[in-house]
């Protein structure tokens, strides 16, 4: 059990889109994103909790890395993240920034 985090649906609209919208649409959109986040966190959690249940109903035995192991594996694929970045800053877009502030933002 690795819990690296779940896959949610989002939307994204460029600025001009966004710019297109009244003021009451775009405060609907900022209204609803918390509670929309939330119902699909707890979703999420509900179907992976499911599976965790059908593994052991099942008889597969579900490990949870340690601490220690899960930093060693952070550390293995920090590259992968800063390559990523590096390919978005050549791209003209924050790559860096938004990396630094998503490690900023993660528990540790």
């Amino acid at each position: 059990m690795m819990n690296t985090g779940a896959g949610t649906a989002t939307i994204c609209l460029n600025k001009k889109v966004w710019d297109s919208f009244s003021p009451d649409i775009q405060k609907v959109f900022d209204e609803l994103s918390p509670i929309t986040m939330e119902a699909q966190r707890n979703a999420a959690d509900a179907l992976i909790q499911q599976a965790i249940n059908t593994c052991k109903e099942k008889g597969v035995e579900v490990i949870y890395p340690s601490a220690d192991e899960m930093k060693r594996l952070k550390n293995a694929v920090a590259f992968l993240e800063n390559d990523w970045a590096k390919e978005m800053d050549a791209k003209g877009l924050p790559g860096t920034k938004l990396l630094t502030d998503i490690r900023q933002l993660l528990p540790k």
